[in-house]
């Protein structure tokens, strides 16, 4: 688990977790990612796909919130049967008015006994760095 640091700079800072089939036991599991804080602006999501989900011949990965669970990545976004790097993808560079609980989740049709993804999602933090905790958990 990373951890991010507050500093004196305006830097970008990055929400990412490495997931892998493991972390989906069963089709729909929702796995926590980290938290971007209240105030700051997603700049863009990425998604290296390090191994092929398989065997199976269908499967849908979404990265969004408990509100909306393809915010970030919508089906179609991830080829997961494919290795590659998805992304990109850019949002609205809205503000975030709150906290932001970001989570993934795959569905698949057929068991699955492989696969390993990496989701980074690149955020600009608070104007006000006091907004933001002096250390969090990624």
């Amino acid at each position: 688990m990373g951890t991010g640091y507050n500093t004196d700079q305006k830097l970008i800072h990055t929400c990412s977790r490495k997931l892998g089939i493991s972390d989906f036991p069963v089709t729909g599991t929702t796995v926590p990612i980290g938290a971007i804080p209240k105030g700051s602006r997603i700049m863009s999501t990425t998604v290296f796909l390090i191994t092929a989900f398989g065997p199976g011949t269908s499967a849908s990965f979404l990265v969004g919130s408990p509100g909306d669970d393809d915010f970030l990545v919508a089906a179609g976004d991830v080829g997961e049967l494919t290795v590659a790097v998805y992304g990109p993808m850019l949002t609205s560079r809205m503000v975030l008015t709150g906290d932001l609980s970001v989570l993934a989740k795959l569905t698949y049709g057929t068991a699955m006994t492989t696969g390993e993804l990496h989701v980074v999602i690149e955020y600009d933090p608070p104007v006000n760095l006091e907004d933001m905790p002096t250390q969090f958990d990624t």
